[in-house]
């Protein structure tokens, strides 16, 4: 695949949903959380318990130019985490809005509002470079789902304007026992499939199964899934800690 982007566009997988994305010279860090093995929080619907800490931790952590934030009011966000890297009035001047964008440096970043929990709004994440190709008159961009479920909008939404080069997505096939049958609150593999085929993506990344009792999908499963669903030679694995060449 020829690239998009001025050099090679490595991520490092830390846990979770939380990556650094090394791209032109960038650092990109996504929801980052860094709570050991064991961490539980009470959210009150349910509590939520890590099984694994993460990979790298925050003192072997490089120079951090950006955070993407994708539900500022979570705890476990802010939990030995974000707190590290930004105050809460930092967060509050330099926050990317949903629909509107803000410069990083070289990259223009717009957030994309979805949805979590019924009552809750979280943001997806769209990077494009200043400097970037194009196809069939939409500019290459890099997707950033953060934790939202699927929604019929967000094709409609990408395709609008954007060509989407490569799709991060957080999956995880999580629920909420608050109705009958229980609530899911983030993606499962086969949505994946879907949102990746509709939006038309070249490459497909997949964050936010593993490492946290809730999640049922493994990877094992998700390979069989993402078969199915026709897109299995489109995924690039992620390996803890290591950094895995995307292009």
């Amino acid at each position: 695949m020829t690239s998009t982007f001025k050099r090679s566009f490595p991520i490092t997988h830390i846990t979770t949903a939380s990556a650094i994305l090394h791209i032109d010279g960038i650092n990109f860090l996504t929801d980052p959380v860094f709570s050991p093995a064991g961490t539980e929080w009470d959210m009150g619907l349910t509590v939520l318990k890590n099984t694994k800490g993460p990979a790298t931790q925050l003192e072997d952590i490089p120079v951090i130019d950006a955070v993407l934030l994708s539900h500022e009011d979570h705890p476990i966000s802010w939990t030995n985490s974000v707190g590290a890297f930004l105050t809460a009035a930092g967060f509050s001047r330099h926050k990317t809005e949903p629909r509107n964008s803000r410069l990083v440096l070289d990259f223009k970043v717009t957030g994309i509002p979805y949805q979590h929990l019924p009552e809750g709004e979280v943001i997806g994440f769209v990077l494009r470079a200043a400097t970037v190709r194009e196809r069939n008159g939409l500019p290459n961009v890099i997707y950033i789902s953060g934790d939202t479920v699927y929604l019929w909008e967000i094709p409609k939404v990408l395709l609008e304007k954007y060509h989407v080069s490569f799709a991060i997505l957080n999956i995880g096939s999580a629920e909420v026992a608050i109705s009958d049958p229980p609530l899911l609150v983030a993606m499962d593999g086969k949505e994946a499939g879907r949102l990746f085929r509709e939006i038309g993506a070249d490459v497909l990344v997949l964050m936010h199964y593993e490492s946290w009792e809730d999640f049922p999908e493994n990877r094992d499963q998700l390979r069989v899934i993402l078969e199915q669903e026709g897109v299995s030679d489109q995924v690039r694995w992620l390996e803890l800690r290591a950094e895995t060449k995307i292009l």
